[in-house]
Protein backbone atom coordinates (compact mmCIF):
# COMPACT_ATOMS: atom_id res chain seq x y z
CA UNK A 1 0.00 0.00 0.00
CA UNK A 2 2.67 2.49 1.04
CA UNK A 3 4.69 1.59 -2.04
CA UNK A 4 1.86 2.66 -4.35
CA UNK A 5 1.34 5.85 -2.36
CA UNK A 6 5.04 6.72 -2.70
CA UNK A 7 4.94 5.93 -6.43
CA UNK A 8 1.86 8.13 -6.83
CA UNK A 9 3.50 11.02 -4.96
CA UNK A 10 6.66 10.63 -7.05
CA UNK A 11 4.63 10.69 -10.27
CA UNK A 12 2.79 13.83 -9.16
CA UNK A 13 6.10 15.54 -8.34
CA UNK A 14 7.66 14.52 -11.68
CA UNK A 15 4.63 15.68 -13.68
CA UNK A 16 4.56 18.98 -11.76
CA UNK A 17 8.25 19.58 -12.49
CA UNK A 18 7.79 18.55 -16.14
CA UNK A 19 4.99 21.09 -16.55
CA UNK A 20 6.71 23.83 -14.53
CA UNK A 21 8.23 26.88 -16.19
CA UNK A 22 11.79 28.00 -16.68
CA UNK A 23 11.54 31.76 -16.32
CA UNK A 24 14.04 34.30 -17.62
CA UNK A 25 13.62 37.91 -16.52
CA UNK A 26 15.77 40.48 -18.33
CA UNK A 27 15.93 44.09 -17.22
CA UNK A 28 18.08 46.69 -18.99
CA UNK A 29 18.26 50.34 -18.08
CA UNK A 30 20.38 53.13 -19.49
CA UNK A 31 20.35 56.70 -18.28
CA UNK A 32 23.09 59.08 -19.44
CA UNK A 33 26.36 57.27 -18.64
CA UNK A 34 24.76 54.77 -16.28
CA UNK A 35 23.97 51.27 -17.51
CA UNK A 36 22.48 48.37 -15.63
CA UNK A 37 21.68 44.87 -16.91
CA UNK A 38 20.06 42.18 -14.77
CA UNK A 39 19.19 38.63 -15.81
CA UNK A 40 17.29 36.37 -13.40
CA UNK A 41 16.67 32.68 -14.15
CA UNK A 42 14.24 30.60 -12.13
CA UNK A 43 13.55 26.88 -12.63
CA UNK A 44 12.32 23.77 -10.81
CA UNK A 45 9.44 25.69 -9.21
CA UNK A 46 11.79 28.46 -8.10
CA UNK A 47 14.05 26.13 -6.14
CA UNK A 48 16.97 26.92 -8.45
CA UNK A 49 17.87 30.58 -8.86
CA UNK A 50 20.60 32.15 -10.97
CA UNK A 51 21.19 35.91 -11.10
CA UNK A 52 23.52 37.83 -13.40
CA UNK A 53 24.07 41.53 -12.95
CA UNK A 54 26.19 43.92 -15.01
CA UNK A 55 26.30 47.19 -13.04
CA UNK A 56 28.93 48.79 -15.28
CA UNK A 57 29.02 48.81 -19.06
CA UNK A 58 30.99 51.49 -20.86
CA UNK A 59 32.19 51.96 -24.43
CA UNK A 60 35.89 52.82 -24.48
CA UNK A 61 36.44 53.25 -28.22
CA UNK A 62 36.52 50.95 -31.22
CA UNK A 63 39.92 49.56 -30.27
CA UNK A 64 39.14 48.66 -26.64
CA UNK A 65 35.44 47.95 -27.09
CA UNK A 66 33.14 47.56 -24.07
CA UNK A 67 34.40 47.42 -20.51
CA UNK A 68 32.10 45.67 -18.05
CA UNK A 69 31.83 44.44 -14.50
CA UNK A 70 29.53 41.55 -13.70
CA UNK A 71 28.29 39.73 -10.63
CA UNK A 72 26.90 36.18 -10.61
CA UNK A 73 24.96 34.55 -7.79
CA UNK A 74 23.21 31.18 -7.55
CA UNK A 75 21.86 28.75 -4.99
CA UNK A 76 22.85 25.53 -6.76
CA UNK A 77 24.34 23.18 -4.14
CA UNK A 78 24.65 26.11 -1.76
CA UNK A 79 24.89 29.85 -2.14
CA UNK A 80 27.62 31.12 -4.46
CA UNK A 81 28.63 34.57 -5.60
CA UNK A 82 31.46 35.89 -7.74
CA UNK A 83 32.42 39.11 -9.48
CA UNK A 84 34.52 39.69 -12.56
CA UNK A 85 35.64 42.48 -14.86
CA UNK A 86 36.43 42.20 -18.53
CA UNK A 87 36.74 43.78 -21.93
CA UNK A 88 34.62 42.92 -24.95
CA UNK A 89 36.35 43.99 -28.14
CA UNK A 90 35.97 43.20 -31.84
CA UNK A 91 38.39 40.27 -31.70
CA UNK A 92 36.47 38.53 -28.92
CA UNK A 93 33.19 39.05 -30.77
CA UNK A 94 34.71 37.57 -33.92
CA UNK A 95 36.05 34.56 -32.00
CA UNK A 96 32.62 33.96 -30.45
CA UNK A 97 30.98 34.19 -33.89
CA UNK A 98 33.49 31.73 -35.37
CA UNK A 99 32.85 29.24 -32.55
CA UNK A 100 29.12 29.61 -33.06
CA UNK A 101 29.49 28.86 -36.78
CA UNK A 102 31.42 25.69 -35.92
CA UNK A 103 28.54 24.59 -33.68
CA UNK A 104 26.04 25.32 -36.45
CA UNK A 105 28.06 23.28 -38.96
CA UNK A 106 28.30 20.44 -36.44
CA UNK A 107 24.50 20.23 -36.11
CA UNK A 108 22.16 18.68 -38.66
CA UNK A 109 19.27 21.01 -39.48
CA UNK A 110 20.30 23.71 -37.03
CA UNK A 111 17.94 26.37 -38.43
CA UNK A 112 14.96 24.02 -38.16
CA UNK A 113 15.81 23.13 -34.57
CA UNK A 114 16.34 26.66 -33.25
CA UNK A 115 13.21 28.04 -34.96
CA UNK A 116 11.10 25.28 -33.41
CA UNK A 117 12.76 25.85 -30.04
CA UNK A 118 12.25 29.63 -30.02
CA UNK A 119 8.56 29.24 -30.93
CA UNK A 120 8.10 27.31 -27.69
CA UNK A 121 9.24 30.33 -25.66
CA UNK A 122 6.36 32.40 -24.28
CA UNK A 123 6.95 36.11 -23.72
CA UNK A 124 4.65 37.23 -20.92
CA UNK A 125 6.00 40.77 -20.61
CA UNK A 126 7.85 43.17 -22.88
CA UNK A 127 7.88 46.80 -21.76
CA UNK A 128 10.26 49.15 -23.57
CA UNK A 129 10.27 52.89 -22.96
CA UNK A 130 12.68 55.53 -24.23
CA UNK A 131 13.18 59.22 -23.50
CA UNK A 132 15.05 61.10 -26.22
CA UNK A 133 15.97 64.72 -26.76
CA UNK A 134 18.46 66.11 -29.28
CA UNK A 135 18.28 69.79 -28.49
CA UNK A 136 16.08 71.32 -31.14
CA UNK A 137 12.43 70.41 -31.58
CA UNK A 138 12.92 69.43 -35.25
CA UNK A 139 15.87 67.10 -34.57
CA UNK A 140 14.08 65.57 -31.59
CA UNK A 141 11.01 64.87 -33.72
CA UNK A 142 13.16 63.11 -36.34
CA UNK A 143 15.02 61.11 -33.70
CA UNK A 144 11.71 60.10 -32.11
CA UNK A 145 10.51 58.74 -35.46
CA UNK A 146 13.73 56.79 -35.94
CA UNK A 147 13.47 55.25 -32.47
CA UNK A 148 9.85 54.29 -33.12
CA UNK A 149 10.90 52.62 -36.39
CA UNK A 150 13.68 50.66 -34.68
CA UNK A 151 11.34 49.51 -31.91
CA UNK A 152 8.66 48.49 -34.39
CA UNK A 153 11.11 46.38 -36.40
CA UNK A 154 12.50 44.77 -33.22
CA UNK A 155 9.02 44.04 -31.86
CA UNK A 156 7.91 42.63 -35.22
CA UNK A 157 10.90 40.29 -35.34
CA UNK A 158 10.29 39.18 -31.75
CA UNK A 159 6.60 38.53 -32.43
CA UNK A 160 7.52 36.37 -35.44
CA UNK A 161 10.13 34.46 -33.45
CA UNK A 162 8.55 33.95 -30.01
CA UNK A 163 5.01 33.43 -28.71
CA UNK A 164 3.73 36.65 -27.15
CA UNK A 165 1.07 36.20 -24.48
CA UNK A 166 0.35 39.95 -24.58
CA UNK A 167 1.23 42.76 -26.94
CA UNK A 168 4.59 44.50 -26.40
CA UNK A 169 4.27 47.79 -24.55
CA UNK A 170 6.38 50.30 -26.47
CA UNK A 171 6.75 54.00 -25.68
CA UNK A 172 8.91 56.88 -26.88
CA UNK A 173 8.84 60.19 -25.02
CA UNK A 174 10.37 63.16 -26.89
CA UNK A 175 12.19 65.66 -24.69
CA UNK A 176 12.04 68.91 -26.64
CA UNK A 177 13.68 71.15 -24.06
CA UNK A 178 16.77 69.22 -23.00
CA UNK A 179 19.28 66.82 -24.61
CA UNK A 180 18.65 63.41 -23.14
CA UNK A 181 18.70 59.70 -23.89
CA UNK A 182 17.33 57.12 -21.49
CA UNK A 183 15.86 53.70 -22.22
CA UNK A 184 14.50 50.85 -20.14
CA UNK A 185 13.58 47.34 -21.26
CA UNK A 186 11.79 44.86 -19.00
CA UNK A 187 11.10 41.41 -20.44
CA UNK A 188 9.94 38.08 -19.03
CA UNK A 189 10.10 34.86 -21.07
CA UNK A 190 9.06 31.35 -20.07
CA UNK A 191 9.34 27.83 -21.41
CA UNK A 192 8.06 24.57 -19.99
CA UNK A 193 10.75 22.50 -18.29
CA UNK A 194 9.63 19.43 -20.24
CA UNK A 195 9.77 21.31 -23.55
CA UNK A 196 13.32 22.42 -22.78
CA UNK A 197 14.36 18.83 -22.02
CA UNK A 198 12.78 17.52 -25.24
CA UNK A 199 14.46 20.32 -27.24
CA UNK A 200 17.81 19.45 -25.65
CA UNK A 201 17.43 15.77 -26.54
CA UNK A 202 16.44 16.72 -30.10
CA UNK A 203 19.57 18.87 -30.35
CA UNK A 204 21.76 15.97 -29.20
CA UNK A 205 20.21 13.71 -31.85
CA UNK A 206 20.93 16.30 -34.55
CA UNK A 207 24.52 16.67 -33.33
CA UNK A 208 25.05 12.89 -33.42
CA UNK A 209 23.92 12.83 -37.05
CA UNK A 210 26.99 14.84 -38.07
CA UNK A 211 30.32 13.03 -38.16
CA UNK A 212 32.50 14.51 -35.44
CA UNK A 213 29.66 16.77 -34.32
CA UNK A 214 29.67 15.67 -30.69
CA UNK A 215 33.43 16.13 -30.40
CA UNK A 216 33.16 19.63 -31.90
CA UNK A 217 30.53 20.61 -29.35
CA UNK A 218 32.56 19.15 -26.49
CA UNK A 219 35.75 20.93 -27.57
CA UNK A 220 34.09 24.33 -28.01
CA UNK A 221 32.01 24.17 -24.84
CA UNK A 222 34.99 22.96 -22.82
CA UNK A 223 37.19 25.79 -24.11
CA UNK A 224 34.45 28.33 -23.44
Amino acid sequence: MWVWICIGILLVVLVTIWLSDIQIHVHFRKYAQNDDITVQIRLLLGLVKLDYKVPRLSFEGWHKGLAYRQKETDNVFGSHSKEAEGQLDFEKVKQAYDRFQLLVNATSGWSIWYKQFLRKIRVTRMNWSTDIGIGSAADTAIATGVVWAVKSVAAGWAAATFRFMQNPQLAVYPQFHTPQFATELDCIAKIRFGQAIVAGLALIVRVLKVKGGLRTWQNILFKA
